[in-house]
């Protein structure tokens, strides 16, 4: 794939985008909130991760981006199973950064774990859904 199409680029980033604000404000806004009050102390204030939340979504924005390019570049996925492979992939690469935390942080092995597993149930979404989109039938498709 020597060209990407930077409109059907720009796409698949914002669906990646929304995939990531949404999957990430479910993780760790919910379902990891238990764990994340029980270590209070680690962590900014509520109000001063509202005062941060450009950051964040604008990391969420880059990621997408990054996700999505890597995916387009060397991902070569010729089905569903391929993408979520890739998907798996990248999400324990990123996963096992976040669980390498754990060494240097007063965390509990479960929050490092929950970071690991999430990260690749994530990746395995953002897989699933680039693959979605980037299917050969797709009105959109260039390659």
């Amino acid at each position: 794939m020597s060209r990407i199409n930077k409109k059907r680029f720009g796409l698949a980033t914002f669906a990646a985008f929304v995939f990531i604000f949404i999957y990430e404000m479910m993780f760790h806004g919910v379902l990891l909130r238990g764990l994340y009050e029980s270590t209070a102390p680690v962590w900014r204030t509520e109000q001063e991760m509202q005062n941060y939340m450009g950051w964040a979504v604008a990391t969420q924005i880059f990621m997408a981006g990054m996700f999505t390019w890597l995916y387009l570049t060397y991902g070569k996925v010729k089905d569903m199973a391929g993408g979520c492979r890739f998907g798996a992939v990248m999400g324990l690469f990123l996963g096992g950064m976040q669980f390498g935390y754990y060494p240097y942080m007063p965390i509990p092995m479960t929050l490092a774990a929950a970071w690991l597993i999430g990260s690749v149930i994530e990746g395995i979404g953002l897989g699933a859904l680039l693959t979605l989109m980037y299917k050969p039938w797709r009105i959109l498709a260039d390659d």
